[in-house]
């Protein structure tokens, strides 16, 4: 068998961008294969179906999300304690790796019009707190204060879970 190198003609393999390393996933050696099996004589239809397999089995084993209203996605970390809320990609592209919330989720609660996530803020100077997204719109307000929220909360009938809790409820 070859290896990557020869393949490659000498030439380090590419490294993982940078998305691909925040993951937290294993996508190097998908690439390395990759690169090996397009380079090789190797290239039948049974290998090719082997790398689509592959990779297709690493894309979904790598997002670890839930599906919540709008499009929004509940993600638990790859420590299994740490969870992150995203919004749907059309309205919120470029997103940092706090997600929408632009931090760790604490505890959430949503109905079909509204999500209320409390987060602990990914940079220290922006205050901790519950934000609060309209669906519709796309709009995020917050953080507010604990009495606004309660009367959103008694309002809209709203449940409230750690984030944990609601990851295995979904």
């Amino acid at each position: 068998m070859a290896r990557l190198e020869d393949v490659t003609d000498g030439e380090p393999a590419r490294e993982t961008p940078p998305a691909a390393s925040a993951l937290g996933c294993a996508f190097n050696g998908l690439v390395d294969l990759a690169i090996y099996v397009e380079n090789s004589p190797m290239k039948n239809t049974a290998y090719r179906l082997l790398l689509a397999v592959s990779l297709l089995v690493a894309v979904i084993g790598c997002s670890d999300t839930k599906s919540l209203p709008g499009n929004y996605k509940l993600e638990r970390w790859e420590d299994g304690k740490s969870y992150y809320l995203h919004g749907p990609s059309k309205l919120f592209e470029g997103q940092s790796g706090g997600g929408v919330i632009d931090g760790v989720l604490v505890r959430i609660a949503w109905d079909r019009e509204v999500i209320a996530a409390e987060r602990y803020a990914i940079f220290r100077g922006d205050p901790d707190g519950w934000m609060i997204i309209d669906i519709k719109s796309g709009k995020i307000s917050g953080p507010v204060s604990n009495p606004e929220f309660d009367a959103i909360r008694i309002k809209r009938h709203l449940k409230v879970k750690e984030a944990r809790e609601a990851w295995e409820e979904l």
